[in-house]
């Protein structure tokens, strides 16, 4: 090759570059799929994005849009072909596409209706948008479209092959150019020719136009790249930049590089600023690149789906040919790495090589200390390995599980021995009565803190002396210990993050705070700034203990659960299952300026969508209220999620997934009501909505209709009462007239039949000559009449009179019966006879019964019973006579009595008079043999208490 071809050489060392890239060792970059499912055997053609943030690809099988949380696909019944192409948006936002068939169809009311149909430009015609929101189309014919009629319409003889690039220049004209030496710019007001200089291509060939910071850029179909000047008001000249050599056969433009797909499997791209290439996704077609408006890389793909290439500042795995179980980095920015197979290694550059070998092919602890300059390597026995020397020495301490450096000629060393000293040469054993560990944090020459599973423990260095540290009264699993400034950190398992302060332990982050998880693998401490990597992640909090950065799925970190991590030079470096990763500390922190943000809140009311601003009123018949949020954010999905809560139903905050965007309420009370929804992203707040609205009460519930009701059946009601308290107050009037008239009747009957009794007796005493006797009953026969004529006045009379009239009553039976039967009344100590009151005389009659009927005048006992139940008193009048049966054969039919009689009539006006309860019951008394003992009258009778 002669060195006077430089054109030639230069061709070489391109052709290398691109063929290393091809087939060298790509490693793809962090990326995740996106539509595997709902596009599974269909090919993308064209992707784009309106401003409203969902996505628009073009495929096969007609349109399909994706809002951050569905597909959905759009075909129109008047498609002449399924296939669609060249998703374009005008500036009002709305989204068009092509077929080959000469039809354009846009997207209105959420269905693809056909916008413009022309045959006859062509089977590759293409278009776009002027500023003036017309659309520029140019195939077999160049013409522009305002209100769907063809303009400045002008025929272009041109292969029918021919591809037609139409493009934009810094200044949003059009520049169109179809394989010739001309080139066209065209705004909406008019249309420029320019010569082409140093164009050397074929008629089949386009130039495709950009603009990189201010500057034009053209690309041919074929990757050459050009830098576009301007050199006379009719000229533009082309200076060649970079082709690539390989099959390609599409060129895409992304914010910093230049994408050439590959016609068979593959896609590079080449950064403008640094000229350099690299090749990715070799085992994929790849059919178009798409750059959103947060940076994020979309690749279309034949039949799976879209690959989304977050837009991440994070550097994949840094040793791939190692399988690394722990890590460290000198001062110096080594990494020492070892595997499992118990090697050890360092690497620097591009170099690595090994240092040490494990027999037992476990490596347990791996770490480097700036103050000592020594790399600590644990498998059989303690390895201290001298950076500068390239010397390893070894110690025999047992199992090393943590090491603290105190300065550069001292280390404390946690080992299965116990706590070991090692200052130079000398090894002093200062606790050995200690259970294994898992971090040490050396606070003075006095105290030292050691962290186990069985907890916490501050060790006296001068005595030897441990004391445990309880949280709550309980010991923990103390896991890792650092210092914040004077304050010693405690990583434990099930509590989070506690800080020690004065001898007490505390409460610092823990899940409330923002913390992920309590799995808790590694903390450090860095400028004051709190480093924690757990199962789901790595976070950062301030010494307040706040959350200001974090580092996960979406900012490309290929495994969240960190196994080990370090700092060096504003760098942070990652362990977990995938390898080692680093990203800038600038990167990790919550940047206040730049939040996601809620776009847009859809209220879905019983399954229809519905316009509402501002507070809003619903009918009390709503049966569903739904809440459907947008928050779309393609690559920070997996880490966003939303805190809810519905005053007046939710009385804690709710939480739901990223994907879980839609909140749904039932049968919700009449009533005011917020709802407040915050977005946040790795459990940090981004954004707040606050939606008011109000759940209407049925008419039934509204102060007019309540109080129109109210006065409505007050006025009938009034109107109802008025004129049945009239009827009634006359009826009553009437009633209550018959019924005293009644009552006074049948005590006017009691009377003359009491009288016609005693005066038998009277006369049967005269007959006999009895002089005294029949003077002494005179005198009470006289007093107990005019007792039952005064009583027969009164509706109550005390209890105490009604006994005194009963008493009575049986001293002129006895005097009658010459004493032949006996009696007693017995009286419930809790019936006070000055207070209680009874209707009058309801007892004599039943009394009477008893003598005539039932002991016949015979030797025989009758009891009185007075008990009190509840709200009446319960009398019981009882004989031992000859029982209801035996009494009714012998009662003389001539000689009825009708005082029973009189008295169930008087019971039955007065219950009506009075409406109460007074019962009568009368029952025979048998003993076990059936056999009639007596006769038994029970009286419920309701009083009433004298004041």
């Amino acid at each position: 090759m002669s060195l006077k071809n430089p054109s030639r050489i230069k061709k070489l060392i391109y052709t290398v570059l691109f063929f290393v890239a091809l087939t060298g060792k790509a490693q793809n970059p962090f990326h995740f799929r996106l539509g595997s499912d709902e596009l599974a055997g269909i090919d993308v053609y064209g992707i784009n994005q309106t401003p409203d943030g969902v996505y628009w690809f073009t495929t096969n099988r007609g349109l399909f849009s994706f809002d951050g949380y569905a597909f959905k696909n759009y075909q129109s019944p008047l498609q002449l072909s399924a296939s669609l192409f060249n998703p374009k948006i005008d500036y009002d936002g709305n989204i068009y596409c092509n077929n080959l068939n000469g039809q354009i169809f846009s997207v209105k009311n959420d269905s693809l209706e056909l916008f413009h149909s022309n045959p006859s430009i062509g089977k590759y015609p293409n278009y776009n948008f002027l500023t003036d929101n017309s659309l520029y189309i140019r195939g077999y014919q160049q013409y522009r479209l305002v209100n769907n009629k063809e303009l400045d319409k002008k025929y272009i003889l041109t292969n029918s092959n021919t591809t037609v690039a139409i493009t934009k220049d810094c200044n949003n004209n059009l520049l169109t150019h179809i394989g010739t030496d001309s080139l066209f710019r065209i705004n909406s007001h008019a249309t420029e020719e320019f010569k082409l200089i140093g164009l050397e291509m074929t008629d089949r060939e386009a130039l495709s136009f950009f603009c990189h910071k201010n500057e034009l850029i053209a690309v041919s179909t074929e990757g050459q790249l050009f830098s576009a000047k301007q050199i006379s008001p009719s000229e533009i000249e082309l200076s060649k930049i970079f082709k690539p050599e390989g099959n390609i056969s599409r060129v895409y433009k992304t914010s910093n590089n230049v994408w050439f797909a590959d016609r068979i499997l593959g896609v590079s791209y080449y950064n403008i600023e640094s000229s350099t290439l690299k090749s990715i996704f070799l085992k994929q077609f790849i059919s178009y690149v798409f750059e959103d408006t947060d940076g994020n890389i979309l690749l279309g793909t034949f039949g799976d789906g879209i690959i989304v290439i977050p837009k991440v500042n994070i550097e994949n795995d840094l040793l791939p040919n190692i399988d690394i179980t722990h890590f460290s980095i000198g001062k110096n920015g080594e990494l020492f790495s070892a595997d499992k197979e118990g090697n050890v290694y360092i690497s620097k550059g591009d170099k690595t090589r090994k240092i040490f070998k494990s027999r037992s092919s476990r490596i347990e602890l791996l770490e480097y200390y700036p103050l000592t300059d020594k790399l600590y390597i644990e498998a059989e026995k303690l390895a201290e390995y001298d950076v500068v020397k390239n010397e390893t020495k070894k110690y025999n301490f047992g199992s090393t599980k943590s090491i603290y450096p105190i300065d550069k000629n001292k280390i404390l060393l946690y080992s299965t021995l116990g706590i070991i000293l090692k200052e130079d040469s000398i090894y002093t054993f200062l606790n050995t009565d200690i259970e294994r560990g898992n971090s040490l944090a050396y606070k003075d020459s006095l105290t030292l803190f050691v962290g186990s599973q069985r907890g916490l423990k501050d060790i006296n260095l001068e005595t030897g002396i441990s004391r445990d540290i309880k949280y709550k009264q309980k010991s923990i699993v103390a896991k890792k210990l650092v210092f914040l400034e004077t304050s010693l950190l405690v990583a434990s398992s099930k509590d989070g993050i506690l800080k020690l302060n004065d001898g007490t332990l505390n409460n610092f982050i823990d899940k409330e705070s923002g913390l992920l998880s309590h799995n808790i693998n590694q903390m450090k401490t860095y400028n004051d700034t709190i480093y924690v990597a757990t199962s789901k992640g790595l976070q950062v909090f301030n010494q307040l203990g706040k959350l200001i950065g974090s580092v996960g799925i979406s900012d490309g970190l290929s495994s969240t659960h960190i196994k080990n991590f370090h700092l060096h030079k504003k760098q942070l470096y990652l362990l977990h299952s995938e390898g080692i990763q680093k990203i800038a500390l600038e990167n990790i922190f919550i940047n206040e300026d730049n939040k996601l943000s809620i776009k847009n809140i859809d209220i879905i009311v019983d399954n229809e969508y519905a316009d509402y601003q501002a507070v809003f009123s619903l009918p009390s018949s709503t049966n569903q209220l739904a809440f459907k949020i947008y928050a779309p954010s393609l690559a920070k999905s997996d880490d966003l999620s939303y805190d809810y809560k519905l005053s007046g139903i939710d009385d804690d905050w709710k939480n739901q997934s990223y994907n879980e965007n839609i909140i749904e309420y039932k049968r919700l009370p009449p009533g005011k009501y917020e709802f407040e929804v915050i977005l946040k992203l790795k459990g940090v707040k981004q954004d707040v909505r606050t939606i008011g609205f109000i759940i209407e009460k049925p008419y039934w519930q509204t102060i007019w209709f309540i109080s129109l009701s109210i006065c409505l059946i007050v006025t009938i009601s009034y109107l109802f009462f008025r004129f049945r308290i009239r009827r009634l107050a006359e009826k009553a009037l009437q009633l209550k007239e018959l019924n005293e008239a009644k009552l006074q009747a049948l005590q006017s009957q009691l009377d003359p039949h009491f009288v016609f009794n005693a005066l038998n007796c009277l006369q049967n005493m005269v007959l006999d000559g009895n002089v005294i006797k029949t003077n002494d009953y005179l005198v009470k026969f006289a007093n107990l009449m005019r007792t039952v004529l005064e009583h027969s006045r009164k509706k109550f009379i005390l209890l105490k009179e009604e006994i005194d009239v009963v008493k009575t009553y049986l001293e002129l039976q006895e005097i009658y019966y010459k004493n032949s039967f006996s009696y007693q009344i017995n009286i419930d100590p809790n019936i006070d006879q000055e207070t209680f009151m009874l209707p009058p005389m309801l007892i004599q009659p039943f009394l009477e019964n008893a003598l005539e009927h039932g002991i016949l005048g015979n030797a025989g006992l009758i009891t009185l019973d007075f008990e009190l139940r509840n709200d009446f008193i319960n009398i019981k009048i009882t004989d031992n006579g000859i029982g209801l049966s035996e009494a009714k054969k012998r009662k003389n039919e001539e000689h009825k009595s009708i005082g029973t009689d009189i008295i169930r009539e008087r019971i039955s006006n007065y219950n009506e008079k009075y409406l109460t309860n007074l019962k009568l019951l009368i029952y025979e008394l048998k003993d076990d043999n059936e056999g009639v003992i007596g006769t038994r009258v029970e009286l419920n009778v309701p009083y009433e208490i004298a004041f």
